[in-house]
């Protein structure tokens, strides 16, 4: 990891939780981690948190890829409808991080600045230290080298035991397959996101993917993991069709949403094959008030 400024690694030491409570961002407390939560070359990572039930727990994540700007841009206007409705957390707490790989984002790669798919990163049975090498799937010297990845796997940690398993639900945001992946026990789920979003609801992306945080947190961890792919359209485009299934997907089991979403178009084709370097689109522009670095965290 590349040297942080003293202030921000003070600053930024721990998960800043936050409360959008009246349309306000303030840091209400920290929980402490190993390291600071940065990324490769020193880019903020905050971690929002939203809620402080235990009915269940959610977790949101986004921009593990920076040449896929929607999921970044729907996750922080689903942030925003947590600031205008507080009963989309009662009894729940959730997690979001929108911005996984800031580095990549920036630079509009898919890669951060090791060079490393943060989504072939994680400790799978078959995950092949140095596989790829060179190419926009490179796995890592090790598993969990690279420091966003790092950030993700802790925060999660604390709820893969037994007795938290069947309370976590987890949501990553990516593009351009079309569809609505799941993994671990979650395919009701995805099949309610489906008549939300016209996508199909597959246990199988298409292709291998070892190393994947689908196939470490959901199958073989036990999660309920989905990771809906939206189309190459633009990230505005991609919110207007999975609005209502981001909100079936944090009131599910409920079936229903009030009012009834409208009809859908027939999404993109998605490709054959992953693509080497897919087409990067220029990152949406965070919509939230910049957090500030807290005065102190624990």
């Amino acid at each position: 990891m590349s040297k942080v400024s003293s202030w921000m690694a003070t600053a930024l030491w721990g998960l800043v939780l936050w409360s959008g409570l009246q349309g306000t961002m303030q840091a209400q407390e920290a929980i402490e981690v190993i390291r600071p939560q940065v990324s490769v070359q020193g880019r903020p990572i905050p971690i929002f948190r939203f809620g402080e039930g235990h009915q269940e727990y959610l977790f949101l994540f986004a921009g593990f890829h920076g040449n896929e700007p929607q999921g970044p841009y729907m996750l922080e206007q689903l942030m925003e409808r947590f600031k205008q409705n507080s009963a989309y957390y009662a009894e729940k707490s959730i997690f979001a991080i929108p911005r996984v790989n800031p580095d990549a984002l920036v630079h509009k790669r898919r890669t951060n600045a090791n060079g490393v798919d943060l989504n072939r990163n994680f400790p799978t049975r078959n995950f092949v230290a140095g596989a790829y090498k060179g190419r926009p799937y490179y796995a890592g010297a090790a598993a969990l080298s690279e420091p966003e990845s790092q950030i993700v796997h802790e925060l999660l940690s604390p709820f893969t035991s037994p007795e938290r398993r069947d309370k976590v639900k987890i949501l990553t945001l990516h593009a351009p397959y079309a569809v609505n992946n799941y993994d671990g026990p979650s395919r009701e789920l995805a099949v309610q996101m489906a008549r939300h979003n016209g996508y199909p609801a597959r246990a199988d992306i298409g292709y291998p993917t070892p190393g994947s945080f689908g196939t470490y947190y959901g199958k073989e961890r036990g999660l309920r993991v989905i990771t809906l792919e939206t189309d190459n359209g633009s990230p505005q485009a991609a919110w207007q069709r999975h609005e209502k299934a981001l909100l079936s997907f944090l009131q599910f089991p409920q079936q229903e949403l009030y009012p009834q979403p409208s009809p859908l178009p027939t999404p993109t084709a998605a490709p054959a094959e992953p693509p080497a370097e897919p087409a990067a689109e220029s990152p949406a522009e965070n919509t939230l008030t910049p957090l500030p670095a807290p005065q102190e965290l624990l």
